[in-house]
């Protein structure tokens, strides 16, 4: 093959999960990935990845990841800087491969995070993949931020959320960009059985520094039917808030980058932040978006 393939991997929580499908698909028809870049939950499956963790494994970690597993990540902190601290995080990921430096990595990686004081992207290229993936994902407000020398980052989405430029600068020839974020548009989603998303409201509900009473079936669900209207929730408003900033940020960064391929696994589907119950569903996404491209990709490659 003639020419070095980039991928960028949007940010999106459990949606991001879709970013294991298209990895599937690629390694399944060995299509080699020269780069990776990736922002929030991209990064943390691409990093996985350029350190040699195959998507067959990823998917494996995917689908465990449910019930108790998930609700550890948000054991509060009380961090006046953010309600959850990611310690959790870091303990389960030291379960399922030791920390790594993101230069000894096989395939060439970047996380990208925002730097606070600035609002700018800042690019991770060495050090600490852990690090990385803490800094690339500090949610705003649920999560403390990252420091990193003087620096103090926050979550990559709010500056970059789909690293289609890192992945050129990188030197990439080919871009395939791949963007977990649906449209903007609310759908409601009443008759949903109770989830891993409830149980996470539940345990939110303990929170006494946080108006999140009642929130529990409003993650995902706003019954504006009958005669009493339920306003969102808390979180619900976060979520949205930054579902409409990333996905405009997102607009932007193709129409300026132009990558090569852009595949959009959840963009006819009504996927919530923390679905993490969904996994199997959410990798099948991306499996089918990066079949639609593969043969077209490995004609591209090889011209």
């Amino acid at each position: 093959m003639n020419k070095k393939v980039g991928i960028a991997l949007g940010g999106g929580a459990a949606r991001g999960l879709a970013h294991i499908g298209v990895l599937k698909v690629l390694e399944k028809h060995k299509i080699p990935l020269k780069y990776i870049a990736g922002t929030s939950m991209g990064a943390i499956i691409g990093g996985f990845f350029a350190a040699g963790v195959s998507a067959d494994e990823l998917e494996g970690f995917a689908l465990a990841l449910k019930g108790k597993k998930v609700l550890k990540f948000f054991t509060p902190s009380w961090s006046y800087s953010g309600f959850i601290n990611g310690k959790n995080i870091v303990t389960y990921l030291n379960t399922l491969m030791p920390d790594r430096d993101i230069q000894s990595l096989p395939i060439q990686f970047s996380a990208v995070a925002t730097d606070f004081f600035t609002g700018k992207k800042f690019v991770i290229e060495k050090g600490s993949l852990w690090n990385a993936f803490r800094a690339s994902s500090s949610i705003p407000v649920i999560f403390s931020p990252t420091v990193c020398g003087s620096k103090i980052l926050l979550d990559g989405g709010l500056s970059a959320p789909l690293p289609t430029a890192v992945v050129k600068d990188m030197g990439a020839d080919i871009v395939i960009s791949v963007n977990v974020v649906p449209p903007p548009e609310y759908k409601k989603n009443i008759k949903r059985k109770k989830s891993l998303m409830d149980n996470i409201a539940a345990k939110m509900n303990n929170w006494s520094l946080l108006p999140l009473k009642k929130s529990g079936g409003y993650l995902v669900n706003i019954d504006f039917s009958g005669k009493k209207r339920i306003l969102p929730s808390v979180i619900n408003i976060s979520m949205q808030t930054r579902n409409i900033i990333e996905y405009n940020l997102i607009i932007m960064d193709v129409k300026t980058n132009k990558p090569d391929f852009l595949l959009q696994p959840n963009k006819d589907v009504t996927v919530g932040w923390f679905e993490f119950d969904r996994a199997k569903e959410i990798i099948e996404n991306g499996e089918k978006s990066a079949m639609k491209i593969v043969d077209r990709l490995i004609e591209i490659i090889n011209s």
